[in-house]
């Protein structure tokens, strides 16, 4: 290599250039390097004259990519080679963008020379705003994944349960706490008698559109579903979000929920499945509520004497009525409408309390259904049971039918009869339950819960 050579590459402009410049001759000597190119590769300024192989290769290959660089444009006879590459030298890391050509001198090539730029801060840059979308694609998963969940098991339990679950650092531990509740039951008078007689597909077809249509009122109106038993749905008001309407949401929801059913009659009228009529029970008290079970396998439930005694109101119910206890009631009293005022002694309890039938709330009111009572000529004869449960008593006791509509009829007998009392009878071959609801000049107001009167055999 010449002096007049070398003294053009070091007076040159590229001297002072901020991308580093190396050069290496043939024989793999160091011609050149200017003041970027030390700084860059962190290499000392007595290196012209050098091995090039020794001066890199003794990192322990932390300089392969910067080495083969160099490599390639020996052996592949390209022209001009350009990539990114890594590179460290003495603890310090960088990214560079390299591109090595030949240098000729005629058609002689006379050594290998390597511009290359630190591209350290754009690549973190760049890795920032990948790391930045990666991390945005992840959020938009994770949402994803909790929207799956949620509506997955939304269709087991309510999305409040589900969000707690979710959302809280203790959602899945097992215990409860105290906190007071609006516990709401919910049935359909004759369910058991009636899935006797329809088809399963039938049947499950039927109680689907029944408590998809009430589980849509009760979350709207801020309720919690926690248990679907068979055709009964228990659900609470006021947790396991706060809610200081609770006894309104709850008394409200209810009429909604009886609104709804003469809408599901037509449709299952259709369809030739049987009409339904359901009866609604409420009570506001303190309850146990929380995760109950073991690790594999845990409801979300509430428990406690409270929980019984709005079951308990919810049998004292006939087909459209709803039944609130006093302490749900006095939340709500100005807004209320009452109807019948039964004091009863719940099964389970010693202690009367009284129990109010709620008519409307806030001008939204409870339907009523008109009965159109025919009399008979000569009453007709039958013998009656009562009924402890489900379990008919001994005892016939006669009686007479005086007159019927669609759904309740008068009769005179010789039972004890009180409001609420169970009774079954047969008529025409047919079975009937019934409910006492009224008494009125000796005679017995009795509402069918499950069965259908013989009409044209009367």
């Amino acid at each position: 290599m010449s002096d007049n050579y070398d003294e053009f590459i070091n007076k040159s402009i590229i001297k002072n250039m901020s991308e580093g410049i190396l050069t290496i001759s043939m024989k793999g000597s160091i011609i050149s390097a200017n003041d970027a190119a030390l700084s860059i590769l962190s290499l000392p300024p007595d290196i012209k004259g050098k091995n090039f192989s020794a001066l890199f290769f003794d990192e322990e290959g932390k300089s392969d990519d910067f080495i083969q660089s160099f490599l390639d444009a020996i052996y592949e006879n390209t022209v001009i080679n350009n990539s990114t590459i890594s590179y460290e030298r003495n603890g310090t890391k960088r990214q560079l963008f390299i591109s090595t050509f030949f240098l000729k001198d005629g058609d002689e090539k006379i050594g290998v020379s390597a511009v290359f730029s630190d591209i350290t801060e754009m690549s973190e840059m760049r890795d920032s705003l990948k790391a930045m979308e990666r991390i945005r694609e992840l959020n938009e998963k994770l949402e994803q994944r909790n929207a799956f969940i949620k509506k997955t098991f939304g269709r087991y339990l309510s999305e409040d349960i589900v969000e707690t679950i979710l959302d809280t650092k203790d959602g899945l531990s097992i215990g409860g706490k105290r906190k007071a509740v609006t516990v709401m039951f919910n049935d359909i008078r004759g369910f058991t008698a009636l899935s006797e007689k329809m088809d399963p597909e039938d049947l499950i077809a039927m109680l689907n559109l029944y408590l998809s249509a009430m589980t849509d009122i009760i979350q709207k109106n801020h309720g919690t579903i926690l248990e679907f038993i068979g055709d009964a749905i228990l659900a609470v008001f006021g947790a396991p979000i706060e809610s200081d309407t609770k006894e309104y949401d709850a008394v409200k929801c209810a009429i909604e929920m009886q609104q709804e059913i003469p809408k599901l009659n037509e449709s299952y009228e259709k369809q030739n499945f049987p009409k339904i009529a359901m009866g609604i029970g409420i009570h506001t008290g303190d309850v146990i509520l929380g995760n109950i079970g073991s690790l594999k396998k845990m409801e979300y439930d509430v428990i406690g004497k409270n929980v019984n005694l709005a079951s308990r109101i919810e049998t004292y119910t006939i087909g459209g009525q709803i039944f609130i206890s006093n302490e749900t009631k006095e939340h709500v009293k100005g807004k209320l409408q009452i109807g019948k005022i039964l004091d009863i002694i719940p099964k389970g309890t010693a202690q009367e309390i009284t129990i109010f039938e709620v008519l409307s709330l806030d001008g939204l009111s409870v339907p009523v259904k008109e009965q159109h009572f025919k009399k008979l000529d000569e009453p007709l004869q039958f013998d009656l049971l009562l009924l402890d449960g489900k379990h008919g008593g001994r005892e016939p006791f006669q009686t007479e039918l005086v007159s019927y509509s669609e759904d309740d009829l008068w009769i005179k007998t010789s039972a004890p009869l009180s409001n609420s009392k169970n009774v079954l009878f047969s008529l025409h071959n047919e079975d009937i339950y019934a409910k006492v609801i009224d008494e009125k000049d000796g005679l017995f107001l009795l509402n069918i819960t499950s069965g259908e009167l013989p009409l044209s055999s009367l």
